[in-house]
């Protein structure tokens, strides 16, 4: 059950998202929040420190809080608020889409120079258990934790940062793909091609997989 804070947060984030609070608004005074929302001022100010780290909202200090520009100002946070609230369009998936594009070509290089024999390992168990009998959400699962095993494998914390912040949004992405029925064998195929480059320290062989791969997934949900 989530928090008086998460419930005030998560009910200012579609307030903003939606349009309801337009880019440049004055949010209500804090007192008039905590008597809408039943909750202490504590709450509130709580909520509020959230929503600014995340780009929702601005503080001009002892004046006024106004509404964002999240677009141009929005965390990786603000990617879940969008899917929290079902708010992901096609313009929305196609920034997502090449995003990852760009971060995990540049992850699969890395990988390809940085790789251990034990992130060897692990890919290689990855794939083994895709090669079995598995329902879409267990696929969709095996598919996170190969990317995740990537990341890793790229020994560079930024990158693992930024695709675990991706998680959630891309979670549900993957989702998706398996739950259209598609045939798997083309990813696992790429997968076990991708650690073999990453073994040989392939670098353009293993750029080259993961664009194929992250294609592929790209055709597959759009697909209709």
């Amino acid at each position: 059950m989530p928090s008086l804070t998460e419930g005030f947060v998560k009910e200012i984030q579609r307030r903003i998202l939606t349009g309801e609070w337009q880019i440049g608004r004055k949010i209500p005074p804090l007192r008039s929040l905590a008597e809408e929302f039943h909750v202490s001022r504590s709450v509130i100010n709580a909520g509020i420190v959230e929503l600014s780290n995340n780009g929702y909202l601005t503080t001009v200090p002892r004046q006024y809080i106004c509404v964002s520009d999240w677009k141009k100002k929005g965390t990786f946070a603000l990617l879940n608020g969008l899917m929290a609230n079902g708010l992901y369009d096609e313009t929305f998936s196609d920034d997502l889409l090449e995003g990852r594009m760009t971060i995990e070509k540049a992850i699969a290089k890395k990988a390809a120079v940085a790789r251990t024999e034990e992130d060897l390992a692990l890919l290689a168990a990855i794939v083994r258990r895709e090669k079995e009998p598995l329902t879409p959400a267990e696929r969709a699962q095996a598919d996170g934790d190969f990317h995740h095993g990537l990341a890793v494998a790229s020994h560079n914390f930024i990158y693992t940062v930024i695709l675990n912040s991706f998680d959630s949004v891309a979670s549900h992405l993957v989702r998706a793909f398996y739950e259209k029925g598609v045939d798997g064998t083309f990813v696992v195929d790429m997968h076990e091609s991708l650690v073999r480059a990453i073994e040989d320290r392939d670098v353009v062989e293993a750029e080259k997989r993961i664009e194929l791969l992250l294609a592929h997934g790209e055709k597959e949900l759009k697909r209709k």
